[in-house]
Protein backbone atom coordinates (compact mmCIF):
# COMPACT_ATOMS: atom_id res chain seq x y z
CA UNK A 1 0.00 0.00 0.00
CA UNK A 2 1.21 3.75 -0.95
CA UNK A 3 -0.34 6.49 0.59
CA UNK A 4 1.58 9.82 0.93
CA UNK A 5 -0.29 13.63 0.71
CA UNK A 6 -3.28 12.85 2.89
CA UNK A 7 -3.16 16.56 4.61
CA UNK A 8 -3.86 13.85 8.10
CA UNK A 9 -2.83 10.80 9.36
CA UNK A 10 -1.16 8.40 6.34
CA UNK A 11 -2.98 5.22 7.66
CA UNK A 12 -5.10 5.18 10.72
CA UNK A 13 -6.87 2.24 12.66
CA UNK A 14 -8.61 2.97 15.38
CA UNK A 15 -10.71 0.40 17.66
CA UNK A 16 -9.10 -2.32 15.80
CA UNK A 17 -8.10 -6.02 16.73
CA UNK A 18 -6.23 -8.49 14.47
CA UNK A 19 -5.01 -5.64 12.11
CA UNK A 20 -1.67 -6.07 9.94
CA UNK A 21 -0.13 -3.37 7.73
CA UNK A 22 2.36 -4.78 6.24
CA UNK A 23 4.97 -3.85 2.93
CA UNK A 24 3.56 -0.37 2.75
CA UNK A 25 5.08 3.58 1.85
CA UNK A 26 3.74 6.43 3.99
CA UNK A 27 5.23 9.23 3.24
CA UNK A 28 4.08 13.13 3.79
CA UNK A 29 0.99 13.17 5.53
CA UNK A 30 -0.10 14.94 8.29
CA UNK A 31 1.11 18.42 7.12
CA UNK A 32 -2.33 20.17 7.23
CA UNK A 33 -4.04 19.10 10.03
CA UNK A 34 -3.96 20.12 13.54
CA UNK A 35 -5.36 17.03 15.06
CA UNK A 36 -1.77 15.88 16.17
CA UNK A 37 -1.71 13.50 13.39
CA UNK A 38 1.43 10.92 12.72
CA UNK A 39 2.26 8.99 9.90
CA UNK A 40 1.11 4.85 10.53
CA UNK A 41 -1.34 4.68 13.58
CA UNK A 42 -3.01 1.78 15.77
CA UNK A 43 -5.20 4.17 18.56
CA UNK A 44 -7.85 3.33 21.06
CA UNK A 45 -7.74 -0.61 20.18
CA UNK A 46 -10.24 -3.06 21.14
CA UNK A 47 -9.74 -6.27 22.12
CA UNK A 48 -12.28 -8.58 21.02
CA UNK A 49 -11.31 -11.97 22.43
CA UNK A 50 -9.11 -13.04 25.40
CA UNK A 51 -6.24 -14.31 23.33
CA UNK A 52 -2.91 -12.42 24.39
CA UNK A 53 -0.62 -13.36 21.44
CA UNK A 54 0.23 -11.07 18.58
CA UNK A 55 -2.78 -9.74 17.37
CA UNK A 56 -1.74 -6.19 15.87
CA UNK A 57 1.18 -5.56 13.71
CA UNK A 58 2.45 -2.86 11.88
CA UNK A 59 5.64 -4.53 10.03
CA UNK A 60 8.25 -3.76 7.37
CA UNK A 61 7.42 -0.93 5.79
CA UNK A 62 9.04 2.80 5.09
CA UNK A 63 7.43 5.91 6.55
CA UNK A 64 8.57 9.33 6.50
CA UNK A 65 8.26 12.80 5.94
CA UNK A 66 5.57 12.92 7.86
CA UNK A 67 5.00 16.21 9.36
CA UNK A 68 3.43 18.60 11.71
CA UNK A 69 3.33 22.12 10.11
CA UNK A 70 0.50 23.32 12.26
CA UNK A 71 0.25 23.20 15.85
CA UNK A 72 -2.88 20.73 17.27
CA UNK A 73 -5.95 22.86 18.43
CA UNK A 74 -9.00 20.75 19.92
CA UNK A 75 -12.05 22.95 20.81
CA UNK A 76 -13.35 21.06 23.35
CA UNK A 77 -10.45 21.59 25.74
CA UNK A 78 -12.17 23.91 28.08
CA UNK A 79 -9.32 26.97 29.39
CA UNK A 80 -8.34 25.68 32.70
CA UNK A 81 -7.43 21.58 31.54
CA UNK A 82 -4.19 20.33 30.32
CA UNK A 83 -3.93 16.71 29.09
CA UNK A 84 -0.27 16.96 29.89
CA UNK A 85 1.33 16.07 33.33
CA UNK A 86 -0.81 17.78 36.28
CA UNK A 87 0.22 21.60 35.79
CA UNK A 88 -2.64 23.21 37.67
CA UNK A 89 -3.88 25.88 34.65
CA UNK A 90 -6.73 27.31 36.86
CA UNK A 91 -4.90 30.89 36.96
CA UNK A 92 -5.97 34.24 35.32
CA UNK A 93 -3.09 34.39 32.16
CA UNK A 94 -5.03 31.18 30.88
CA UNK A 95 -8.39 32.37 31.63
CA UNK A 96 -7.75 35.55 29.36
CA UNK A 97 -5.64 33.54 26.89
CA UNK A 98 -2.27 34.51 27.85
CA UNK A 99 0.72 33.49 26.48
CA UNK A 100 2.12 33.70 30.10
CA UNK A 101 0.19 30.90 30.83
CA UNK A 102 2.16 27.98 30.85
CA UNK A 103 3.04 25.89 27.95
CA UNK A 104 0.97 22.59 29.09
CA UNK A 105 -2.07 24.58 29.82
CA UNK A 106 -2.19 26.26 26.21
CA UNK A 107 -1.57 22.65 24.33
CA UNK A 108 -4.92 22.26 22.10
CA UNK A 109 -5.71 25.89 22.39
CA UNK A 110 -5.42 28.60 20.23
CA UNK A 111 -2.46 30.21 21.61
CA UNK A 112 -0.47 26.91 21.08
CA UNK A 113 2.17 28.20 19.62
CA UNK A 114 4.48 25.06 19.35
CA UNK A 115 4.64 21.43 18.07
CA UNK A 116 5.47 18.40 20.45
CA UNK A 117 3.23 15.81 18.14
CA UNK A 118 4.19 14.04 14.74
CA UNK A 119 5.35 10.37 14.87
CA UNK A 120 6.33 8.06 11.52
CA UNK A 121 4.94 4.61 13.39
CA UNK A 122 2.68 5.58 16.74
CA UNK A 123 0.98 3.25 18.70
CA UNK A 124 -0.86 5.29 21.12
CA UNK A 125 -3.78 5.38 24.32
CA UNK A 126 -4.40 1.78 23.81
CA UNK A 127 -3.77 0.69 27.54
CA UNK A 128 -7.40 1.36 28.85
CA UNK A 129 -9.35 -0.60 25.65
CA UNK A 130 -6.86 -3.10 24.42
CA UNK A 131 -6.58 -5.48 27.12
CA UNK A 132 -5.52 -8.76 25.53
CA UNK A 133 -3.13 -9.15 22.88
CA UNK A 134 0.46 -7.84 21.93
CA UNK A 135 1.35 -5.41 19.16
CA UNK A 136 4.57 -5.63 17.17
CA UNK A 137 6.33 -2.76 15.48
CA UNK A 138 9.03 -4.72 13.54
CA UNK A 139 11.09 -4.37 10.49
CA UNK A 140 10.21 -0.90 9.62
CA UNK A 141 12.43 1.76 8.17
CA UNK A 142 11.50 5.72 9.69
CA UNK A 143 13.08 8.98 8.62
CA UNK A 144 12.59 12.52 8.18
CA UNK A 145 9.02 12.52 10.57
CA UNK A 146 8.28 15.28 12.67
CA UNK A 147 8.92 14.32 16.22
CA UNK A 148 9.96 10.66 16.83
CA UNK A 149 10.27 7.60 14.36
CA UNK A 150 8.66 5.39 16.45
CA UNK A 151 6.45 5.96 19.82
CA UNK A 152 4.96 3.19 21.62
CA UNK A 153 2.42 5.52 23.82
CA UNK A 154 0.39 4.63 26.68
CA UNK A 155 0.02 1.04 25.25
CA UNK A 156 0.80 -2.03 27.15
CA UNK A 157 1.95 -5.80 26.24
CA UNK A 158 4.08 -5.02 22.84
CA UNK A 159 6.90 -6.65 20.89
CA UNK A 160 9.47 -3.47 19.15
CA UNK A 161 12.34 -5.08 16.58
CA UNK A 162 14.21 -4.77 14.07
CA UNK A 163 13.34 -1.09 13.43
CA UNK A 164 15.38 1.30 11.55
CA UNK A 165 15.45 4.93 12.50
CA UNK A 166 17.13 7.92 11.79
CA UNK A 167 17.04 11.37 11.25
CA UNK A 168 13.70 12.41 12.36
CA UNK A 169 12.73 15.09 14.53
CA UNK A 170 12.18 17.35 11.76
CA UNK A 171 10.07 19.88 13.77
CA UNK A 172 12.87 22.60 14.83
CA UNK A 173 14.31 22.86 18.38
CA UNK A 174 14.69 26.94 19.45
CA UNK A 175 18.77 25.72 20.48
CA UNK A 176 19.57 24.19 17.25
CA UNK A 177 20.08 26.87 13.83
CA UNK A 178 17.67 25.41 11.12
CA UNK A 179 19.89 26.16 7.75
CA UNK A 180 17.09 25.52 5.29
CA UNK A 181 13.92 27.86 7.28
CA UNK A 182 10.69 27.25 6.07
CA UNK A 183 7.39 29.23 6.38
CA UNK A 184 5.73 26.53 8.47
CA UNK A 185 8.21 27.28 10.88
CA UNK A 186 6.87 30.71 12.31
CA UNK A 187 4.19 28.33 13.98
CA UNK A 188 6.02 26.71 15.87
CA UNK A 189 8.69 29.01 17.71
CA UNK A 190 6.68 29.69 21.30
CA UNK A 191 8.81 26.05 22.37
CA UNK A 192 11.22 23.84 21.36
CA UNK A 193 9.92 20.23 20.58
CA UNK A 194 10.92 17.20 22.79
CA UNK A 195 14.54 16.59 22.35
CA UNK A 196 14.01 13.20 21.41
CA UNK A 197 14.25 11.88 17.67
CA UNK A 198 14.06 8.09 17.71
CA UNK A 199 12.27 5.32 19.68
CA UNK A 200 10.11 6.26 22.72
CA UNK A 201 8.54 3.99 24.65
CA UNK A 202 6.09 6.59 26.75
CA UNK A 203 4.08 4.84 29.52
CA UNK A 204 4.09 1.14 28.40
CA UNK A 205 4.54 -1.88 30.69
CA UNK A 206 5.56 -5.52 29.42
CA UNK A 207 7.16 -3.72 26.51
CA UNK A 208 10.21 -5.89 24.53
CA UNK A 209 12.85 -4.20 22.35
CA UNK A 210 15.27 -6.02 19.96
CA UNK A 211 17.71 -4.97 18.13
CA UNK A 212 16.42 -1.46 16.82
CA UNK A 213 18.66 0.51 15.23
CA UNK A 214 18.18 4.12 15.66
CA UNK A 215 20.49 7.40 15.20
CA UNK A 216 19.01 10.48 16.30
CA UNK A 217 19.10 13.79 14.58
CA UNK A 218 21.22 15.57 16.82
CA UNK A 219 23.95 14.78 19.27
CA UNK A 220 21.61 15.88 22.65
CA UNK A 221 18.77 14.42 21.42
CA UNK A 222 17.39 11.43 22.58
CA UNK A 223 17.90 7.90 20.30
CA UNK A 224 16.21 6.14 22.84
CA UNK A 225 13.64 7.14 25.45
CA UNK A 226 11.56 6.07 28.56
CA UNK A 227 8.88 8.15 29.87
CA UNK A 228 6.55 7.55 32.84
CA UNK A 229 4.62 9.81 34.94
CA UNK A 230 5.63 7.74 38.03
CA UNK A 231 8.65 5.33 38.26
CA UNK A 232 9.27 3.44 35.39
CA UNK A 233 8.22 -0.06 34.57
CA UNK A 234 11.52 -2.10 33.48
CA UNK A 235 10.92 -3.31 29.78
CA UNK A 236 9.59 -6.95 29.39
CA UNK A 237 12.79 -8.04 27.53
CA UNK A 238 15.28 -6.80 25.33
CA UNK A 239 18.80 -6.65 23.58
CA UNK A 240 21.18 -5.95 21.02
CA UNK A 241 19.45 -2.19 19.82
CA UNK A 242 22.29 -0.01 18.43
CA UNK A 243 22.23 4.21 19.29
CA UNK A 244 24.35 5.36 16.16
CA UNK A 245 23.99 8.71 17.07
CA UNK A 246 22.14 10.41 20.30
CA UNK A 247 21.16 10.09 24.15
CA UNK A 248 20.31 6.86 25.14
CA UNK A 249 17.96 6.69 28.59
CA UNK A 250 19.66 5.40 31.41
CA UNK A 251 16.66 3.26 32.39
CA UNK A 252 17.19 1.54 28.91
CA UNK A 253 20.86 1.52 29.16
CA UNK A 254 21.53 -1.97 29.55
CA UNK A 255 19.58 -2.65 26.61
CA UNK A 256 21.37 -0.63 24.15
CA UNK A 257 24.89 -0.45 22.80
CA UNK A 258 26.46 2.65 21.42
CA UNK A 259 27.84 2.53 18.12
CA UNK A 260 29.96 4.77 16.44
CA UNK A 261 29.26 4.00 12.84
CA UNK A 262 26.11 5.65 11.76
CA UNK A 263 25.96 3.12 8.42
CA UNK A 264 25.07 1.19 10.98
CA UNK A 265 21.54 2.91 11.78
CA UNK A 266 20.61 3.15 8.15
CA UNK A 267 22.89 6.63 8.07
CA UNK A 268 24.79 6.03 4.65
CA UNK A 269 24.61 9.88 3.32
CA UNK A 270 24.82 12.93 5.19
CA UNK A 271 22.90 15.98 3.52
CA UNK A 272 24.59 19.05 3.14
CA UNK A 273 23.61 22.78 3.06
CA UNK A 274 24.14 23.68 0.11
CA UNK A 275 21.51 27.42 -0.30
CA UNK A 276 20.94 27.97 -3.84
CA UNK A 277 23.89 26.11 -5.43
CA UNK A 278 23.67 22.37 -4.71
CA UNK A 279 24.94 21.05 -7.60
CA UNK A 280 29.06 20.80 -7.65
CA UNK A 281 29.71 21.22 -11.30
CA UNK A 282 33.80 20.07 -11.00
CA UNK A 283 33.09 17.04 -9.96
CA UNK A 284 32.61 14.48 -12.37
CA UNK A 285 28.97 13.42 -12.32
CA UNK A 286 26.09 11.50 -14.72
CA UNK A 287 22.88 13.71 -14.99
CA UNK A 288 19.88 10.95 -14.98
CA UNK A 289 17.90 11.80 -17.55
CA UNK A 290 14.71 11.10 -16.43
CA UNK A 291 13.32 13.02 -13.75
CA UNK A 292 11.04 12.29 -10.41
CA UNK A 293 8.34 13.75 -8.40
CA UNK A 294 9.27 14.97 -5.07
CA UNK A 295 7.92 12.34 -2.65
CA UNK A 296 9.92 9.70 -4.88
CA UNK A 297 13.17 11.69 -5.65
CA UNK A 298 15.32 11.20 -2.74
CA UNK A 299 14.80 7.41 -2.85
CA UNK A 300 15.23 6.91 -6.41
CA UNK A 301 18.54 9.10 -6.62
CA UNK A 302 19.60 7.06 -3.60
CA UNK A 303 18.69 3.71 -5.60
CA UNK A 304 21.17 5.10 -8.42
CA UNK A 305 23.87 6.00 -6.09
CA UNK A 306 23.86 2.61 -4.59
CA UNK A 307 23.91 1.03 -7.89
CA UNK A 308 27.90 1.93 -8.09
CA UNK A 309 30.58 4.37 -8.60
CA UNK A 310 29.01 7.38 -6.36
CA UNK A 311 30.12 8.99 -3.56
CA UNK A 312 27.08 11.79 -3.47
CA UNK A 313 24.45 12.95 -4.97
CA UNK A 314 22.03 15.75 -5.11
CA UNK A 315 18.81 17.00 -6.54
CA UNK A 316 17.04 19.78 -8.09
CA UNK A 317 13.97 21.03 -9.82
CA UNK A 318 13.03 20.10 -13.40
CA UNK A 319 13.41 23.90 -15.30
CA UNK A 320 11.94 21.80 -18.68
CA UNK A 321 8.56 23.05 -19.41
CA UNK A 322 5.89 20.83 -18.64
CA UNK A 323 8.02 19.22 -15.18
CA UNK A 324 7.09 21.65 -13.11
CA UNK A 325 7.75 19.92 -9.28
CA UNK A 326 9.55 17.13 -10.71
CA UNK A 327 13.24 16.38 -9.58
CA UNK A 328 17.12 16.04 -11.49
CA UNK A 329 19.06 13.85 -10.01
CA UNK A 330 22.66 14.37 -10.27
CA UNK A 331 25.36 11.13 -9.17
CA UNK A 332 28.74 12.23 -8.47
CA UNK A 333 31.49 9.59 -9.67
CA UNK A 334 33.51 7.73 -7.41
CA UNK A 335 36.10 6.81 -9.68
CA UNK A 336 36.97 9.86 -10.99
CA UNK A 337 38.58 12.90 -8.49
CA UNK A 338 37.42 16.58 -8.60
CA UNK A 339 39.24 19.17 -10.84
CA UNK A 340 40.57 21.70 -10.52
CA UNK A 341 41.89 20.75 -7.43
CA UNK A 342 40.55 23.80 -5.54
CA UNK A 343 37.58 22.26 -5.58
CA UNK A 344 38.57 19.46 -3.64
CA UNK A 345 38.87 21.30 -1.02
CA UNK A 346 35.51 22.73 0.93
CA UNK A 347 34.13 23.06 -2.55
CA UNK A 348 30.40 24.81 -1.48
CA UNK A 349 32.47 27.66 0.37
CA UNK A 350 34.82 28.06 -3.03
CA UNK A 351 34.40 31.80 -4.82
CA UNK A 352 36.85 31.31 -7.53
CA UNK A 353 36.86 28.77 -8.99
CA UNK A 354 33.27 28.36 -9.57
CA UNK A 355 32.98 24.88 -8.01
CA UNK A 356 29.28 24.79 -7.19
CA UNK A 357 26.38 26.00 -9.50
CA UNK A 358 23.23 27.60 -9.04
CA UNK A 359 20.32 25.20 -8.44
CA UNK A 360 16.51 25.45 -7.07
CA UNK A 361 15.21 23.48 -4.51
CA UNK A 362 18.65 21.71 -4.69
CA UNK A 363 19.62 19.36 -1.86
CA UNK A 364 23.07 17.44 -1.68
CA UNK A 365 23.87 14.07 -0.06
CA UNK A 366 27.33 12.85 0.50
CA UNK A 367 29.01 9.45 2.14
CA UNK A 368 30.73 10.47 4.95
CA UNK A 369 34.29 9.04 3.56
CA UNK A 370 33.98 11.41 0.86
CA UNK A 371 32.65 14.18 3.09
CA UNK A 372 36.31 13.75 5.30
CA UNK A 373 38.14 13.22 1.94
CA UNK A 374 37.37 16.22 0.60
CA UNK A 375 36.00 18.12 3.44
CA UNK A 376 32.82 19.13 1.82
CA UNK A 377 30.98 21.44 4.51
CA UNK A 378 27.88 23.17 4.48
CA UNK A 379 27.68 26.60 3.06
CA UNK A 380 28.70 29.66 4.73
CA UNK A 381 26.11 32.00 5.75
CA UNK A 382 28.90 34.23 4.65
CA UNK A 383 30.02 33.31 1.63
CA UNK A 384 30.71 36.14 -0.72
Amino acid sequence: MIVHYCPASGILVNRGDYVTISDSKVYSNTWWSSSAESGLVLATSKSIDDFDGIKMILTNSVVYDNVNKIPYYNASYLWDYSSIGNKDCSIPACEQELQECPWECRYGKKTQDYIIDGMGVYVTRNKDTYLHGKMELSYNTCYKNGINGLSFHRTDRGIVKQNIIYNNGVVPRLDKEEKAVEDWHAGCNGKSRQPYSGLVINNADEVELWSNKVAARYADDYAFKQEYDGSPSPLGAGGNNQACQGLVDPNLGEYVNVEVDLEVCGVKYLEIYCGENCHLIQWPYTMIGTSYSPSDAYEECLRKCDEGDCRAFSLQDDYRPGNDGMKFCFVYKDSQDPSPLECQNDPFNQNQPQCSYVTANGQFFITRTAKQLFNVNDESFQKS
